[in-house]
């Protein structure tokens, strides 16, 4: 583990710890921070959408909100897409600037439709 990524498995314990959760929080927090150990294929599928955009000039805020919403919009959460969208957008109206919900929406949304089968 890099040492971000035990910094924060060692937060989550030391948080389940001190203010227990359900068995259904903890499993999802403990999938999450999996999942999100390894950013580059989250982080490469975000790239594939932006156009005129690097990651790198993304806000570090928005940048979290987007891998957070594809894992969850990826399946591995149980969360279902459309729900996955939405807490994105909101939290993206919470923390980020002006622009960031229309920002967060347009690029998991681009990812939602790339992903999606034909229907």
């Amino acid at each position: 583990m890099k040492g971000g990524e035990a910094g924060a498995a060692a937060e989550l314990e030391t948080l389940l710890q001190n203010e227990p959760a359900d068995k259904e929080i903890e499993s999802y927090a403990r999938k999450l921070l999996e999942t999100l150990s390894s950013t580059e294929s989250t982080d490469s599928a975000i790239q594939s959408v932006l156009s005129s955009w690097t990651l790198e000039r993304v806000t570090p805020v928005e940048r979290c909100i987007l891998r957070v919403g594809l894992t969850e919009l990826e399946g591995n959460l149980g969360v279902p897409p459309i729900v996955a969208i939405d807490e994105a957008i909101r939290l993206s109206k919470e923390f980020g600037t002006k622009n960031s919900e229309k920002f967060v929406n347009g690029v998991l949304d681009a990812i939602y439709k790339k992903k999606k089968p034909a229907s």
